[in-house]
């Protein structure tokens, strides 16, 4: 351990003052003193509470009740050839030909992106309208006589 310097010792002696003073001298020289190259402290960010953007989406033709009507007008041209190859399906009763249906436009509304996929809703909208009215649900909640 180092000792007490000489200058103090000539001005103090070697006493509790002199010791002291050099302790003072020694923390006010440690807070002026300070290496250029300190380490900063790195402020993390919360993920969870950052905030939240909210981005515009850019609206087309497609986007609205146009593009429902153009899907629903799509999946009506397509509807023959699906119908063809649902016909190579086995039956299942006689709603196989609305289930195969539906089933192809749930796999196209899965599988699709875009217009296709469009395509496909309209097709499990309408698959679905014809299988209810085969079935008849209507009568069920039908209760009076007619």
């Amino acid at each position: 351990m180092p000792g007490l310097p000489k200058s103090y010792i000539k001005k103090y002696g070697v006493s509790k003052r002199a010791w002291r003073e050099f302790r003072k001298a020694k923390s006010r020289r440690k807070s002026t003193a300070r290496a250029t190259t300190t380490r900063r402290k790195v402020r993390r960010t919360n993920k969870m509470a950052r905030k939240k953007r909210y981005v515009r989406r850019k609206k087309n033709m497609l986007s609205g009740d146009v593009g429902l009507a153009l899907s629903g007008a799509g999946y009506g041209i397509l509807r023959q050839p699906l119908n063809d190859l649902a016909a190579k399906i086995p039956y299942i009763g006689q709603f196989g030909d609305e289930v195969a249906l539906l089933g192809l436009s749930f796999a196209g509304a899965y599988y699709l992106k875009g217009l296709g996929k469009k395509i496909a809703k309209a097709g499990i909208v309408i698959e679905s309208h014809n299988l209810a009215r085969n079935v008849n649900i209507g009568s069920v909640f039908n209760t009076g006589s007619q």
